[in-house]
């Protein structure tokens, strides 16, 4: 299940991103971009911040992010 509501979506995907997470109609809900391209990028379609903080995923992103600014 996604908590999302798609108006909108990813339809081209760029060489440097990687589709990280689909949602059931295909639709791309998470990329990365390769550290190559940048050093740190994430984009969700779908709403981390409403799964709640002890949710794992919540919880990786957000200790993903923190430990990408302090490199």
């Amino acid at each position: 299940m996604v908590n999302s509501w798609h108006h909108q979506g990813l339809k081209d995907i760029s060489e440097n991103l990687r589709v990280i997470a689909r949602s059931f109609d295909g639709l791309p809900e998470a990329v990365i971009m390769e550290k190559s391209a940048h050093p740190f990028m994430i984009a969700v379609q779908f709403h981390p911040e409403r799964l709640g903080t002890d949710n794992p995923i919540h919880q990786k992103m957000r200790d993903s992010f923190y430990n990408a600014m302090g490199e």
